[in-house]
Parts: C-alpha cells; sequence; structure tokens
C-alpha cells in the first residue's frame, strides 16, 4: 500500500560549512594582536573599518541564510531564516567585542562596530529575502534594505576612528621606530611615517614635503649602560645588576662613564640645611677626587633639589670635585632629554632598589657603572606641518599641534615607547585631520 499524504520534498545539502568556515576565519583575523594587523586605508566619506565590518559581516549573513534556508532538519528556522540568520549575526559580532574588550590584543570593543556588523547582515538579510520572496513581502525587505543603505554612511565617519588611532600609536610605539627619540634617528623614522599619513589624508603641505628642518643639541645615550651595586665585604661577589629603564635611568644630562668603580658615599644632608654646618665642611676642605680611592655620592632626590639652590653653590662644587659619580635616589623614573652634558657621570635609582638594614644602612658599599653618552651638537631634525584651507574665514587659521619625538634609547637594550608622550595625541590630531 502507497503511503498517502504530502510528499516528502527531497532533502538539500546545507552546505553548512561555508558559513562556519567564514565565521572562524572571521574569529581569527579579529583577535589577531593589533599590532600584527596591517595598516588600513583612509577613505574621505566612509570609515574603512566601518565598511570592512560591514562587509564582513554582509558575507556571513549571506551564507548563513543560504545555509539554514537548504536545511530541512529544523523547520521552523528555514520559516524564520531571516530573523534567525540577524539575530545569530549580531550574536557573534557582540561575541567578538566582549573578547576584543577582555583579551589583551591591543585592541579595544566598540559598539559602532557591532552596530557596522549589524547593518551589514540586515543588508545580506533583506537582498536575500527580497530575492527569494515572490509576494508583498519581498516590497518590504527592499524597503528595509534602503533604509539600511542609507543609515550606513552615516556611521561615524567623519569622527574620531578609535580603532584606527589605536594602530597608529601602536605603530609609533613600535621598537623599529626606537622611541622616536635621537638614537638611530628613530624621530626621522617617526616623521617617514607621518608623511605618509599626511599623504594619505590629501593635506596640503605648509612646508615643501610637510618639513620644516632645524638643528638642536641633544645629550644621547645610544651604547652601553650598566649599574651593578656590590655588597658590604664581599669583593668577590657578582652583586646586583640593574635593569637600565627599569630600575634606573641615566640622568638627563649625565656624562659618560666608563666602567667606573667606586665606594658609596651617603651624603650628610645637614650640611645642605644648616649654613654652620656648611662653612665648616667648605673650611675643612675634602681631597680631590683624584687622589684616592673614587667615591659615588648618593642623595634623595628632594636633597638633590636643595644642593641645586643658590646658596649650596659652594657646596655643588666642592661636591663635584670630590665625588666624580653621584646617584640621586627617586620615587619614580622620570626620564626627560637634555641640550646639554653635565661634568660628571650622574643616575637615578629607584629608592625602592636601594635596599637598607635594620640600622638604616646601605646593604652596599660600592658600584660599578658605564654610561655611554653622547652630547650631540647641532643634529639635524624637524617639524611637520600640513594645513587644512578654511571656507568661511580663509584668513584665519587655528593651530593644532602634537610633538611626535620622546625620549628615544637609552643603552642598546632600552627604549621608550611613549604611547602617552606624545603618540596618542598625533593620532587624534590625525583623526582631527581625516
Amino acid at each position: 500500500m502507497q503511503p498517502t499524504g504530502k510528499p516528502v520534498p527531497p532533502a538539500r545539502r546545507p552546505y553548512a560549512a561555508l558559513p562556519v568556515l567564514w565565521a572562524s576565519l572571521v574569529l581569527v583575523l579579529t583577535l589577531t594582536p593589533a599590532n600584527e594587523m596591517p595598516r588600513t586605508p583612509v577613505w574621505e566619506l566612509l570609515s574603512f573599518d566601518t565598511a570592512a565590518h560591514a562587509g564582513v559581516f554582509a558575507v556571513l549573513a549571506g551564507l548563513g541564510w543560504f545555509s539554514l534556508r537548504r536545511q530541512r532538519r529544523w523547520p521552523w528556522v528555514a520559516r524564520h531564516v531571516g530573523s534567525v540568520t540577524l539575530a545569530g549575526s549580531i550574536l557573534l559580532g557582540g561575541l567578538i567585542e566582549l573578547l576584543q574588550h577582555t583579551m589583551r590584543l591591543g585592541r579595544h570593543g566598540d559598539w559602532t562596530d557591532l552596530l557596522s556588523d549589524a547593518i551589514g547582515a540586515a543588508l545580506a538579510v533583506g537582498a536575500a529575502t527580497a530575492w527569494s520572496a515572490r509576494r508583498a513581502r519581498a516590497r518590504g525587505a527592499v524597503a528595509g534594505l534602503l533604509l539600511a543603505a542609507m543609515v550606513l554612511p552615516v556611521l561615524p565617519g567623519h569622527a574620531q576612528d578609535l580603532a584606527r588611532a589605536r594602530r597608529t600609536i601602536a605603530q609609533l610605539a613600535a621598537p623599529e621606530l626606537h622611541g622616536r627619540g635621537y638614537v638611530q634617528q628613530g624621530e626621522r623614522k617617526a616623521a617617514a611615517y607621518l608623511r605618509g599619513r599626511l599623504r594619505e589624508l590629501k593635506l596640503e603641505p605648509l612646508a615643501p614635503d610637510y618639513t620644516q628642518p632645524f638643528t638642536l643639541d641633544v645629550n644621547t645615550f645610544p651604547g652601553a649602560l650598566k649599574l651593578r651595586l656590590l655588597p658590604a665585604g664581599s669583593p668577590g661577589s657578582a652583586g646586583l645588576l640593574l635593569r637600565p629603564g627599569i630600575d634606573f635611568i641615566a640622568a638627563p644630562h649625565s656624562a659618560p662613564a666608563a666602567g667606573l668603580a667606586g665606594t658609596v658615599v651617603v651624603a650628610d644632608t645637614a650640611t645642605l640645611t644648616d649654613p654652620a654646618r656648611q662653612a665648616a665642611a667648605l673650611l675643612a676642605g675634602f681631597p680631590n677626587s683624584n687622589s684616592g680611592p673614587r667615591r659615588v655620592l648618593v642623595l634623595r632626590q628632594r636633597d638633590e633639589a636643595r644642593l641645586q639652590l643658590p646658596e649650596n653653590t659652594a657646596l655643588r662644587k666642592q661636591w663635584q670635585a670630590q665625588y666624580p659619580v653621584r646617584m640621586v635616589l627617586v620615587d619614580k623614573l622620570t626620564a626627560s632629554v637634555s641640550g646639554t652634558q653635565g661634568p660628571q657621570p650622574q643616575v637615578e635609582l629607584l629608592a625602592a632598589n636601594w635596599p637598607m638594614n635594620t640600622q638604616g644602612k646601605p646593604l652596599y658599599n660600592a658600584v660599578e657603572l658605564t654610561i655611554d653618552a653622547r652630547l650631540r651638537r647641532n643634529y639635524p631634525t624637524q617639524n611637520l606641518a600640513a594645513v587644512v584651507r578654511g571656507t568661511a574665514q580663509p584668513d584665519s587659521f587655528l593651530v593644532v599641534a602634537a610633538h611626535y619625538d620622546h625620549l628615544g634609547r637609552m643603552g642598546r637594550n632600552t627604549y621608550f615607547p611613549g604611547a602617552n608622550d606624545n603618540a596618542s595625541g598625533v593620532a587624534l590630531l590625525l583623526e582631527l585631520a581625516a
């Protein structure tokens, strides 16, 4: 006997691998660390990232719609394929933004990216529904498609593109730019990168090739930078080797030191505040540093500031003659750039890394110090300048500035990235220009 009822339609292959593979590719790309992503172009009318998000999710939704429409295991899903596809695409986009927000990849979640994902998926679902429908619903889908197409261009293309700004910061802070300082021409490499960005934005140069050259004197630290603390009573000990840029830095105006070794002398701070003690110290006199064992003067940051006061000028000159090296204990390392080089080597050491015993005496009584310090005179460098001409008041102008150079390198293995000083300012300046 033949069965009765409606004939069962033949099974159709849903090709589920297509949307799954595409979704996997999207996850891999969106969870790739920011510094490994290629630089994206600058578009004038629409943010490239906005268009990319919408395009990727349009493809994903199209493949998902096609696969779910063909499957027969879940009839309800096939009947509501548009809603299911759109909801799934939005959920995946939300998951991606959540992962970017919580994982340390140099990337951040952004609700505008999720909105772009949703609009791209809606465009694909609307187009697919319009293509397959034969009734009035086709006209409604087309209307929804047109509405989404009108909404997409108003997404922030002229506002700051934060994802692009973060990539700019990552590029400026990258090791190959050497901290944008004056060792290995880091600031020139940063300038070359920024000229390319200005050309991409089609900005008018304010000077030939956007460049205003000038020269400056700058104290640099291109080579060896080494500080080792040696314990009392252990001349053969390896001591404690400190890390440049983390435990200590060379003072901006430091002179060079070629493997200098010296015994530690803690400064008598009373001579800085008591005129009678200072007068007695000056009258007593001190032997010149070249006439005996080398000594390293150790003093706190506040005492170093007092030593620079006019009333301590005589004491300062005496201590410079007596102690060939000065080590200043600071609560926080704050490097800077100097256009001069002082008369003696000087380092700044985190006070927390200068251990004391229970009697308040230092555990280390000697140091070994190497500083490769070179004063570069008339170093050729540059400013960059571009202009966007106004229309309402073309004879007036506003100046928006950010410095792109930074501290550069301190020794062969240490550089200062300078993300907040001032790669972030340069990045948002470029976004303002865009």
